[in-house]
């Protein structure tokens, strides 16, 4: 036997995919999903990290802000109960169950403790 190795004997450097950086190679494609990501180590410190903790409010170290708002309303409390419509009311059928139609007077208003009218009249 010869102890030297044949020509074909030789295995020569993979060029499919990104092995060796110095020698080119064809693109190298994966379409599987990546569960272990190379820069994402699980639990790498053995502790929590600085994410974990809760933010302080900021009232607790530095002086607080007043507390109130001087914003609009934006919807006026409303009564949603069914109430007739101001077209509901017909005035005409009053005489059913009364003598006549209600009638009002805009005269003046007389009462006993307004000051009478006292004029000057000089000659």
């Amino acid at each position: 036997m010869d102890p030297n190795p044949a020509p074909n004997h030789y295995q020569l450097p993979l060029l499919l995919g990104p092995n060796i950086p110095i020698n080119r190679a064809a693109p190298c494609y994966s379409l599987a999903s990546a569960d272990n990501n190379w820069f994402y180590k699980k639990n790498v410190a053995g502790g929590p990290g600085p994410a974990m903790h809760t933010r302080p409010e900021p009232s607790v170290y530095q002086n607080r802000s007043p507390i109130y708002s001087m914003a609009k309303r934006f919807a006026y409390p409303m009564d949603h109960t069914p109430q007739p419509g101001p077209g509901s009311h017909d005035v005409q059928l009053v005489t059913v169950h009364k003598p006549r139609t209600p009638a009002f007077t805009m005269g003046v208003k007389h009462s006993p403790y307004l000051c009478p009218l006292v004029i000057d009249i000089h000659n």
